[in-house]
C-alpha cells in the first residue's frame, strides 16, 4: 500500500541565519539612552528593560534587541532564565555621557560600536563603504555567509542604515576614514557573550565565561582583552591576524637616524 499519499508533502526545515543585530547601530543607541534614562549604570531584569522600550515581557522583539546591544558592545548581561539582568556596560556611559557637540572621542565611539558585530566587521573588510547590488549582496550572504533569504534582506536593510549612520559621522565631524579601519577589527570582544541567532534571540549560558584579561606591558596603560575563554584556536588565530594587520596604524615607527659628516652636514644611511 503507498502511504505517501495519506502522509502529505513533507514540511521543509526553515535554516538559520548567522548571528547577526536585528537592529541597526542608531537604533541601539536610542534603546541604550532609554535605559540610562531609567537605570543609569545599575542592573536591571530583563523584563523590566523590555518594558523601558515599550515591549512586552518575554517577547522576541525585546529579546533580540538585547541581543543586538550586547552585539554593539553595549549591553552585557548576568544571570538565566528569570533571573537574568542587564546594565549598560562602560564603553556605553562613555557614549551617552559624553555631551560634548564636537567630540571626535564619541565618534569614534560610535563608530567602534558599529563594527563590533563579527558579521559587520566581515562584511566592511570586504566592501568598506562601496557595497555591492543587493541582488550581489543577497548572493554573497546566502552562498557564502549561510544566511536565509528572509534573513539575508533583513540583514541587508540594517547594515546599511548602520553603514550610513558611520557615514553621516565621517562626514559631518571629518573624522578620518582610519578611524573605521582601527576600529571595527574588534570583533572579538563581545561575540563570546552572545548565543542564538536573529531567528533564535536566546542567549547562550556561555557567556558566564567571559572575562576580561589585562596584557602587560613594558611601559604605558596596559591594553584589555574581552573574550570567552578559553577560545578556540580559529579565532585566536583571527585575532592574532587582526592585530597584525593593525599593527602599523597602533604601533609607533621607528625613528630614522642620520649620519652626519665631517662637514656638520646630514647624510641619508
Amino acid at each position: 500500500m503507498n502511504n505517501d499519499a495519506t502522509e502529505g508533502p513533507k514540511k521543509k526545515r526553515a535554516g538559520r541565519s548567522p548571528s547577526y543585530p536585528v537592529i541597526d547601530i542608531q537604533t541601539a543607541l536610542k534603546r541604550a539612552q532609554e535605559l540610562y534614562d531609567q537605570a543609569q549604570h545599575h542592573y536591571s531584569p530583563v523584563d523590566i528593560v523590555a518594558k523601558h522600550w515599550g515591549y512586552n515581557p518575554g517577547s522576541g522583539l525585546a529579546a533580540s534587541t538585547i541581543a543586538a546591544l550586547i552585539r554593539y558592545g553595549l549591553l552585557v548581561a548576568e544571570g538565566a532564565a528569570k533571573e537574568r539582568k542587564v546594565r549598560l556596560t562602560d564603553f556605553a556611559l562613555d557614549i551617552i555621557r559624553d555631551k560634548r557637540s564636537d567630540s571626535t572621542e564619541r565618534n569614534q565611539r560610535l563608530m567602534e560600536a558599529a563594527f563590533r558585530p563579527k558579521i559587520h566587521a566581515e562584511i566592511y573588510e570586504k566592501y568598506e563603504y562601496n557595497l555591492v547590488s543587493d541582488e550581489d549582496f543577497l548572493y554573497e550572504l546566502e552562498r557564502n555567509k549561510n544566511f536565509t533569504p528572509n534573513g539575508a534582506k533583513e540583514f541587508i536593510a540594517q547594515y546599511k542604515r548602520t553603514l550610513e549612520f558611520v557615514k553621516r559621522l565621517r562626514s559631518d565631524e571629518n573624522v578620518p576614514a582610519e578611524s573605521v579601519s582601527e576600529q571595527q577589527v574588534d570583533t572579538f570582544t563581545t561575540e563570546a557573550q552572545i548565543g542564538g541567532t536573529s531567528e533564535d534571540a536566546s542567549i547562550s549560558p556561555q557567556e558566564k565565561n567571559v572575562q576580561t584579561i589585562k596584557i602587560p606591558m613594558l611601559e604605558g596603560v596596559w591594553p584589555t582583552l574581552t573574550a570567552q575563554f578559553p577560545m578556540n584556536k580559529e579565532d585566536w588565530d583571527y585575532m592574532i591576524k587582526v592585530l597584525t594587520t593593525m599593527e602599523p596604524k597602533l604601533v609607533k615607527a621607528e625613528p630614522q637616524f642620520q649620519e652626519v659628516t665631517t662637514d656638520g652636514e646630514a647624510e641619508n644611511p
